[in-house]
């Protein structure tokens, strides 16, 4: 029998295209991912040479090395034929051919390192090329932003751990940009944060290729120096060297095939012998032994300034669809024509608010789904659609019919709450379902910082009906209206009645830390709520769209062919121009304490312990907060890829957004404990009501991750 490297030459001259390869000097590797051919559920050895087109591959991931930047685009753009064949591939991906690398003299030019392109082959496996360049690894960066038209933010990597595997999750944020591409800002090795002590490293999606790929074409040596390149890297920041078992896809590997890749990894960087080699990190040494851990990449955005309108791009009801509508061809009515499916939704917002799902048939060849809404307010629900389309691309914007009903492409999914309701209820355990839940917050994050930019360079200003959406939105002008609606004139508590102007001025001790009163607490919201003072805040104004949490946020049922769910924004009746703080407030606080805002924070993985005794002037609170993975990585995305990048943002334009955390403090107060009543519902009550007051301290941004971290999370930084 051959040996393995012998084998992968047999493989390499199978399916790499050699006449292809010759026409392209630029070509400098071919690195094939051979992994799967070599797991132990397809064979115990090798595959023989004549058995590699009997063996459908899956997924085949390839990378090709170029020379330069430019060779990238010429390779794409002008020889995209050359470069499916070579790969295998007779049907693109990107429908239309709409797949384009920017030209070198767009402003895009700069923002992306490497291009992924995909497709699949004549049997319709899916095959991929990740195309990179010499010029990006002779830089000094380890950052690796990638142009691609899936859009893929969440990987699981499962490590071999002492008694049960590791699962890592790497998280990465992406940008959309205005042709429906995206860049994913990816990085070489991720470090995961929920290790005490060593740091657990994991290759990035494209280093993991690169470093245990196998070279099946090679000019110069260029292929290993990149390789050693990427292991040096990871050992400066692991501490070992790398093997088998750092790689993603080590589970399942046959023991023929470890072994020739600890070789290959050991002569493609023998200087890295020097540290220790790989090893198993206990399970002691994790904050949650047997949950998965998760690791972040440092890229929050493109550096361009985002100047697109997404208007033009908006989800709506097509004019044919319209046409029909209007004509006659929909019925709302199940006895004018049989043949629609119908169901009525009732508006638990306003009741006298109908809401119909119609299946729209034009004729036999076509179905169309409108989705029909009767609403008081159609012309303004309009307008504050468009104008919110114009800074979020995920946003559906209505026709009106003669009739006055709101029509829209029918968004076929469930909210983010919904979502998350149901993984809740589930224990916890669904991780299909997290990953769906992470995606979400990850678009929210990204599509927020683009409004955010957008506005902060466009010197956006107030608006004359900001404060009636404001008002609303927090309650501002009804404070102890609003109190006294959910919980009347006395509050229960602790088997006592007590009146509500006694309780909102008994002061809290909290964790053995003494608060203000509610009434003194109330006191900036009361102050700050007025037109004047909004309107001539120096905080810096944005549009947003006010209450884009969970609640707000839809995600579709399937998987697009992109990789990932599709997202939508709905209900823009908060959308519009408000002091950053304010805007970033609602979803803060309704996503991170999700469980104890739907009445339940002993939910499974958000287990808290409390305590509460309540004396003639102070309530005493000690409670010791659990808090899930899953919610801990829900904040973690916002800090890290909203409220930081925000705040680097201010700075560039010579704002400090750290002496405006005291509006955000208020607002997440108001929040907390007057977003919803918890009558009847002491620990719900308590719980809701002592975060708002601890969050309500909050003076700057190292105060304000304090809290945080009071409440049971872990921050890790403090914005400058």
């Amino acid at each position: 029998m051959l040996s393995l490297q012998a084998k992968l030459s047999t493989i390499g001259e199978t399916l790499v295209k050699d006449e292809i390869v010759s026409q392209h000097p630029e070509i400098l590797a071919f690195i094939f991912d051979v992994s799967q051919l070599y797991r132990e559920e397809c064979l115990s050895a090798p595959l023989e040479s004549d058995q590699v087109q009997q063996h459908k591959v899956r997924d085949l991931e390839t990378a090709v090395i170029v020379k330069t930047k430019y060779d990238m685009f010429t390779l794409v753009n002008h020889h995209r034929w050359d470069l499916m064949n070579l790969i295998g591939i007779v049907k693109e991906e990107c429908p239309g051919n709409k797949f384009q690398v920017p030209s070198p003299f767009s402003r895009l030019w700069p923002e992306f390192d490497a291009v992924r392109f995909s497709g699949y082959d004549e049997s319709s496996a899916k095959r991929s090329v990740t195309i990179l360049s010499l010029d990006y690894f002779s830089q000094s960066r380890t950052s690796l932003n990638t142009l691609s038209y899936e859009d893929k933010r969440v990987q699981k990597v499962v490590l071999p751990g002492p008694r049960a595997p590791v699962e890592v999750y790497q998280i990465q944020q992406a940008t959309m940009l205005p042709n429906q591409l995206f860049i994913l800002h990816d990085q070489w090795v991720y470090q995961a944060c929920e290790c005490q002590h060593m740091p657990l490293c994991t290759f990035g999606t494209t280093a993991n290729l690169l470093v245990s790929g196998a070279c099946l074409i090679e000019r110069g040596s260029h292929g290993t120096q990149i390789k050693e390149k990427i292991l040096k890297h990871y050992a400066v920041l692991s501490g070992q060297r790398a093997t088998a078992e750092s790689l993603a896809k080590t589970t399942g590997f046959s023991s023929q095939y470890i072994e020739w890749l600890n070789q290959e990894l050991e002569r493609a960087c023998p200087a890295c012998h020097l540290t220790g080699t790989h090893k198993f990190v206990p399970e002691d040494r994790f904050h949650c032994p047997g949950r998965p851990m998760f690791s972040f990449c440092d890229t929050t955005a493109t550096q361009a300034s985002p100047y697109y309108d997404f208007s033009s791009t908006a989800d709506t009801l097509s004019q044919e669809a319209y046409q029909k509508f209007e004509g006659g061809l929909v019925s709302r009515a199940v006895e004018k024509e049989p043949a629609v499916s119908i169901s009525k939704i009732i508006s638990a917002e306003t009741p006298d608010k109908q809401v119909y799902q119609a299946e729209a048939r034009g004729d036999t060849h076509t179905t169309v789904d409108v989705f029909c809404k009767t609403s008081p307010n159609a012309d303004s629900e309009v307008k504050a659609a468009k104008l919110a389309a114009a800074y979020y691309p995920r946003i559906q914007v209505p026709r009106i019919s003669a009739s006055g009903d709101l029509l829209y492409p029918l968004f076929k999914g469930t909210t983010q709450a919904d979502l998350r309701l149901s993984y809740i209820k589930g224990g916890c355990n669904d991780w299909k379902t997290a990953e769906r839940l992470l995606y979400a917050e990850l678009v929210k994050a990204e599509d927020t910082l683009r409004a955010y930019r957008k506005s902060l360079s466009q010197n956006t200003v107030w608006e004359e009906d900001a404060e009636d959406r404001l008002a609303r939105l927090f309650h501002f002008r009804s404070i102890e209206s609003t109190l006294r609606q959910f919980y009347g004139d006395a509050i229960q508590l602790m088997g006592k009645s007590i009146p509500l102007h006694s309780f909102l001025r008994r002061s809290w001790v909290i964790n053995g830390i003494r608060y203000p009163c509610l009434k003194a607490l109330f006191l900036p919201a009361y102050c700050n709520s007025a037109s004047s003072s909004l309107q001539n805040s120096p905080c810096p104004m944005v549009f947003g769209l006010g209450d884009a949490h969970g609640e707000n946020v839809m995600i579709s049922s399937e998987t697009s062919e992109r990789g990932s769910p599709r997202v939508l924004f709905v209900d823009q009746k908060f959308a519009g121009v408000h002091p950053v703080m304010l805007d970033l407030a609602s979803p803060l606080y309704n996503d991170v304490f999700f469980a104890a805002l739907h009445n339940d924070p002993t939910l499974p993985g958000e287990g808290i312990d409390l305590r509460c005794k309540v004396r003639e002037d102070t309530i005493f609170l000690n409670f010791g907060p659990k808090v899930g993975p899953l919610t801990q990585a829900i904040l973690d995305i916002k800090l890290r890829y909203l409220i930081r990048p925000l705040c680097e943002e201010a700075q560039k334009l010579g704002c400090s957004l750290d002496s405006h955390v005291p509006m955000l403090s208020m607002a997440l107060l108001l929040c907390a404990t007057l977003t919803r009543s918890f009558a009847g519902d002491e620990a719900a009550f308590l719980f809701n009501f002592a975060m708002g007051v601890v969050l309500s301290s909050s003076k700057n941004w190292k105060e304000f991750c304090t809290n945080f971290e009071e409440l049971g999370f872990s921050t890790g930084w403090a914005p400058a």
